[in-house]
């Protein structure tokens, strides 16, 4: 139900950070990058705590 922000924006995201905001690429890539290895891992940072706990623990291997 929810779509990782990374799936969604992508190269867009890229292109529209330097566009906009003018800054080095390495640096934009950079927070591009530490935003889609948080959303890969399902714990997007500023959104963990509006996602319900059993969402967090589906598929992460932790014993219950």
């Amino acid at each position: 139900l929810i779509t990782p922000l990374p799936y969604r924006s992508g190269t867009s995201f890229l292109a529209w950070a330097i566009v906009n905001n003018n800054q080095p690429v390495p640096d934009v890539f950079s927070k591009m990058t530490k935003i889609a290895a948080s959303g890969r891992l399902g714990r997007p940072e500023g959104l963990g705590r509006l996602v319900p706990p059993s969402w967090h623990r589906s598929g992460a291997g932790d014993a219950e």
